[in-house]
Formats: C-alpha cells, structure tokens, sequence
C-alpha cells in the first residue's frame, strides 16, 4: 500500500473535524486544519541535510498508520515560567488569548511549507502558548509533555512583545 492510500485511509476532513471538535476550537483553527489536510498529498517532505557519515530514515516509506494516531489525547503537561508570564496550553490561549493566537499561529512557519508541517497543523493535538508581555524578562521558561499514545504532534507559540526576552 502507498503512503499516500496509508494517508487516506487513516485520516480525512471527518477525522479532522472530529479533532477540532474534540478540543471546542474556533472556525479560523478548524479551517487551518482543513487546509493543511487537502494539501499534505500535494507537498514534498522537507529536504534532507545530508551529513557525511550518516545515513538518514526514507520518510517517504513511513507507515503512516501505524505512526499517527489522530484522536488520542495529549498527556497533560506541567508548564512553568514567571509571574507576568502567561504559560498556557493550546486550548486555554485559544479561550482567554483568541485574538493572539490568531495572529501568531503559523507566522514564522507557514503551515503549509511542507508535508511534514501540514500534517502536524491538521493533527495538532495540545500544544503550548507562552505569552511574555512588553518589558518582561521571562527567565527560563520550562515545558515537560509526557508521551501518550503513538503520536504526538502539540505546537508551541512564543510571543514576545517588545523589549521582553525569554529562555527555553
């Protein structure tokens, strides 16, 4: 079987909605997801780096199904960073920061730069929002995400305002 049949098979717009639906997200979120869905077929893999001496996995045979499990929960996460910092799961920013996130998510990569990345974006599953607000030094910033199921594909946004800083 393809990866492309695999792809099929495992995961379409019902699936998609029904993972958007899961986590209550707005209509902007759910038509992302869609978007990066319809164009995973038509997008390459992301080019390989090759390093003398190492020989590298062939993405292009991955058995998707038995890789990505689009429905599973994300194991809960424990966040920290200081006090005027806001560390907040993906759900929580789409609920108390909608605007922020809207304007932010995918800005500096595009969602739909390459395979890979339109995957992710259609089976985003959790994630992290870290907001440091203008003139915040946010000191080190710690996320810890335990792996549950077969796949785990969150999505971190940091916002900086002006003059802030933050360490990962």
């Amino acid at each position: 079987m393809t990866t492309t049949a695999q792809f099929r098979e495992a995961v379409d717009r019902g699936t998609v909605r029904a993972l958007a639906d899961q986590f209550d997200e707005p209509d902007w979120m759910v038509q992302k997801r869609l978007e990066a869905l319809e164009a995973v077929e038509a997008l390459d893999f992301p080019p390989v780096i090759q390093t003398p001496g190492r020989k590298w996995t062939d993405l292009e045979s991955l058995d998707f199904e038995a890789l990505v499990d689009p429905l599973s929960q994300p194991a809960e996460s424990q966040r920290s960073g200081g006090d005027a910092v806001e560390v907040l799961s993906m759900d929580a920013a789409l609920e108390r920061l909608p605007a922020l996130v809207q304007e932010y998510y995918g800005s500096v990569i595009d969602t739909l730069d390459n395979r890979l990345i339109a995957l992710a974006t259609a089976l985003r599953s959790g994630g992290t929002v870290i907001h440091v607000p203008e003139g915040v030094d946010a000191g080190t910033v710690k996320i810890e995400t335990a792996m549950e199921g077969r796949s785990r594909l969150g999505y971190t946004l940091v916002v900086a305002e002006p003059n802030s800083s933050v360490l990962s």
